[in-house]
This record gives structure tokens, sequence and C-alpha cells, in this order.
């Protein structure tokens, strides 16, 4: 199943361990691992890049996970956009009608503190279990999600944030 893997680490040098684990793996026949990316959250909440590996670069991959978790996890209006919202503008509603909960962002957001790393991970794996126990081992919080669940629901964040400045902008007006 394809996944998008997230672990959330103290360090940075524990984040590239996590990855060249997981570099291993893929090696070994055991999961596939399309691209990984380092990203750390600065002091001001902004998500930077520190390292990427794989068949895409970290700015131009298009539809996969560290482009959309720039604007969730580096901004405030895009992480717990559901609740910010409210019914007043109806994006609420259309975000569970979409199948949105957004737990997944809230609960790596809740994580992903400033001065924290996380590694992010496109794979195909199978068994899970014994990879999360290592990777916990190793200090860190994993996080994981189907790819196409994950696509869906950033897409719903997405449309949700551009109705929401769209709003902001009429009531400006």
């Amino acid at each position: 199943m394809e996944n998008i893997l997230i672990v959330v680490f103290d360090s940075e040098g524990s984040a590239y361990e996590g990855l060249n684990y997981l570099n291993q793996l893929d090696r070994s026949g055991v999961i596939d691992i399309y691209a990984g990316w380092i990203i750390e959250k600065e002091a001001d909440g902004r998500i930077s890049e520190k390292g990427w590996q794989g068949n895409f670069s970290f700015h131009k991959i298009a539809g996969t996970a560290p482009a959309l978790l720039i604007g969730l996890f580096g901004g405030p209006a895009g992480v717990g956009i559901g609740p910010t919202v409210g019914g007043v503008t109806g994006i609420n509603g259309d975000l569970h009608a979409a199948g949105v909960t957004s737990h997944f962002v809230n609960d790596v957001a809740a994580v992903l503190k400033p001065g924290k790393f996380a590694m992010v991970a496109d794979v195909n794996e199978e068994h899970v279990t014994s990879i999360d126990n290592r990777i916990e081992a190793m200090g860190g919080a994993v996080f994981r999600k189907e790819k196409k669940d994950f696509e869906d629901e950033v897409r719903a964040l997405e449309i949700a944030q551009t109705r929401l400045k769209s709003i902001n902008r009429t009531a400006m007006s």
C-alpha cells in the first residue's frame, strides 16, 4: 500500500537516521521508497527543507507530501482550518462532505513543534509494525496515511483555505 509516512524527531541527525533506515529497507526489498525528505519547523513556524532524496526534488514534486506540508504545517491558517472557519462560511460542511477530518494534519502539527524535524517519505509498504517499532526506538513519533487519502484531504483543505481567503477579501472590500 502506498503511504505518506511522517516521522517527527527531536534532532536533524535522528531524522536522517530514520530516512537511512527506510533506505536500507528499500535496498533489501522490504519496502519501496519513492522519495524522502527531511524538513524542519523553524522558530517562526515556517517549514524549511533540509534535504531530499529520490526521484523528485522537494520543490518540483507535484501532489506529494512536501509541497503540501509547507502550506499545512508552515502556516497558521492551514492547520485546523475546519474548526477555525466554522459553520458560518459553509466550509466546514464542504470538508465534511468531502470526507476530510483533518485529524491527520492536526495530529502531526501537534507534535511538529518549532525546532523539531520530520522525515517525510512516499513509500509502498505492507508490514508496518516492525518498521514503526524500530523508528519509535530511534525516538520518532510515527504518522501514516494512505497517499490517496492524504492527497484528497490536502486538496480539500487547500480549497477551503482558498475559499476563506476569498471570503476575507470580500469582507474587507
